[in-house]
């Protein structure tokens, strides 16, 4: 489970936005507003599809992909 974006790259803003809006806590009281800023900036979180092309080309098999939300997935995998 992390953070993987299973929305079309045209739809960023309007997904990284509500993620930020909603995830974001006042100082003191979990991540902030500026955390997940800093995530998405600094982090490189990527899309659904590009991790299973590189899991797969890594030799493992994809057994299962649930998306939690648009932004964060999880993905069961097996070593081939």
């Amino acid at each position: 489970m992390d953070v993987v974006f299973s929305f079309e790259p045209s739809q960023a803003h309007q997904h990284l936005h509500r993620w930020i809006n909603t995830a974001g806590h006042p100082e003191g009281q979990g991540f902030t507003r500026a955390d997940f800023e800093a995530h998405i900036r600094e982090e490189f979180s990527t899309y659904a599809w590009i991790l299973e092309g590189m899991l797969q080309r890594a030799g493992f098999d994809i057994i299962a992909l649930e998306s939690r939300s648009p932004t964060h997935g999880e993905f069961l995998c097996r070593r081939r």
